[in-house]
C-alpha cells in the first residue's frame, strides 16, 4: 500500500463501510422506490459530509460540515428512524472528535445511540456490535494514531531544526577558519614585507656602492695599484658591515618559539575540529615565555605524538592539551575522553616521548581506565 493511501486509511475504512451499510439498508429497506430514493440521497449527502469533515481542516469549514451532518442525519432518522442508528452513531463521534478534548471518556456515549434502535428491537444486537467496532476504530484513528503522528512531526521539527543548527555550526566554523587562515597569512606577508624592506634599505646601498668601487679597482689595478689596493680593503670592509647587518636582522626577525609552538598548536587543534570533527580545548599559562626554546621543541613533538594516538585509537568526542608553568618547571597534560585501555604498551610513539622527556631529566607519566579517556603528564624544568 503506496504512503497516501496509509495516511488516509481511515476515510477509506469509514467510506467503504458507510457504502456496504447503504447498500444493505437499500436491500432492507420495505416501501416504494421513491422511499429508497429519498434514502439513498439523505444517505449520499450524509457520506459526502461526514468524509469531507476528515479532509478538511479550516475551523469554520468544519463548523459548517458538522452542521450539515447533524441536519441531514436528523433528516435520516425522522423518515427511516429504524435505519439510521449508525449515522447517528457516526455523528456523534465525529462530533465528539472534532469538539472534546476526553474523546476516550465521550466516545462512550456513543452507546447512547443504541437507545435509538428501539422501534426494531431484532437489530439491537447487530447495532450494538457496530457501535462498538466504530468506537475502538475512532479511539485507534483519533487518540492512538493522532498521538503518534504529533510525536512523528515533533521529531520531524527537532530533527529540522537540529539539521539547520548543525549547518548553520558548520558554516560558522569554515567562516572561522577562513579568517584564522587569512590572518596566518597575512602576518606571514608582513613579516617577509619587514624582512625584505630591511634587507633592502640597510644592505642595497652598501653592495651597490661596493660593486660601483670593484669596477673603479679593475680599471686601476694596472695604473694605480695601491689606491686600487685602498679600494679592494674599503669594498672587504665594507661587505664585512654588511654581513654584521644582516646577522643583526635575522637576529632581530627570528620568530618567536613560544609564538610559533602556540600557532603550531593551534593550527592542530582546527585540524582537529575540521577533519575529524573532535572538539579540541586548548589552553596555555601566561607566564609561557619562560620556557625555552628546547622545550617548546619537546612540548610540540609530544604533543603532536600524543593527539595523532588519540585521532588513530581513542574515538574520543574531545582532546584536552594543557600547558602550565610553574616556578622552575612546565607541566603538560594531552588527555581524551575516549576509550581508554586496560593495559599499556610502550610502543615507538610512547618510547620517544619518554626518551624526550627523559633526556632533559623531566617526568612522564601515563593514566589511563576503560572507557575513561586516555592522559599523558608530563613535567619539564625550565631552568
Amino acid at each position: 500500500m503506496s504512503k497516501s493511501l496509509w495516511n488516509h486509511y481511515f476515510i477509506i475504512v469509514k467510506l467503504t463501510g458507510l457504502l456496504l451499510y447503504m447498500g444493505n439498508t437499500m436491500v432492507l429497506l420495505e416501501g416504494d422506490i421513491l422511499q429508497k430514493c429519498l434514502y439513498f440521497f439523505l444517505m449520499t449527502l450524509f457520506l459526502f459530509l461526514t468524509i469531507m469533515t476528515e479532509m478538511t481542516h479550516h475551523p469554520s469549514g468544519l463548523r459548517f460540515l458538522g452542521l450539515g451532518e447533524i441536519i441531514f442525519c436528523i433528516l435520516a432518522y425522522i423518515f427511516y428512524s429504524g435505519y439510521a442508528v449508525i449515522p447517528v452513531a457516526i455523528t456523534l463521534l465525529d462530533m465528539i472528535s472534532l469538539l472534546s478534548q476526553r474523546k476516550t471518556f465521550y466516545y462512550l456515549v456513543g452507546y447512547l445511540a443504541l437507545l435509538l434502535s428501539s422501534t426494531q428491537k431484532a437489530n439491537l444486537t447487530s447495532h450494538f456490535l457496530v457501535i462498538t467496532l466504530l468506537i475502538l476504530f475512532y479511539i485507534q484513528e483519533k487518540i492512538i494514531v493522532d498521538h503518534y503522528r504529533s510525536v512523528i512531526e515533533t521529531n520531524e521539527e527537532t530533527e529540522g531544526a537540529l539539521k539547520t543548527k548543525i549547518v548553520e555550526e558548520d558554516k560558522r566554523h569554515q567562516e572561522a577558519l577562513h579568517k584564522s587562515h587569512l590572518r596566518y597569512e597575512n602576518q606571514m606577508l608582513e613579516d617577509k614585507n619587514r624582512i625584505s624592506q630591511a634587507l633592502h634599505d640597510k644592505l642595497g646601498h652598501s653592495i651597490n656602492g661596493s660593486l660601483y668601487k670593484l669596477e673603479a679597482a679593475k680599471l686601476l689595478i694596472e695604473k694605480k695599484p695601491d689606491e686600487c689596493q685602498n679600494t679592494i680593503q674599503d669594498v672587504i670592509d665594507t661587505l664585512r658591515e654588511s654581513m654584521d647587518e644582516i646577522r643583526m636582522i635575522l637576529r632581530r626577525e627570528k620568530p618567536d618559539k613560544k609564538r610559533m609552538a602556540q600557532l603550531s598548536l593551534q593550527a592542530l587543534c582546527d585540524e582537529c575540529e575540521e577533519r575529524y570533527h573532535i572538539t579540541p580545548h586548548l589552553k596555555i599559562s601566561e607566564e609561557s615565555g619562560k620556557i625555552p626554546d628546547n622545550i617548546w621543541e619537546i612540548l610540540l613533538d609530544n604533543t603532536y605524538e600524543a593527539v595523532t594516538n588519540a585521532l588513530k585509537y581513542a574515538n574520543c568526542k574531545n582532546i584536552y592539551i594543557e600547558i602550565l608553568t610553574l616556578n622552575e618547571v612546565v607541566r603538560c597534560s594531552i588527555r581524551d575522553d575516549g576509550r581508554g585501555a586496560a593495559t599499556i604498551e610502550d610502543g615507538m610513539g610512547l618510547s620517544g616521548m619518554k626518551k624526550r622527556v627523559r633526556d632533559v631529566k623531566g617526568y612522564f607519566d601515563v593514566e589511563t581506565e576503560v572507557g575513561l579517556g586516555f592522559a599523558i603528564n608530563m613535567v619539564l624544568p625550565i631552568i
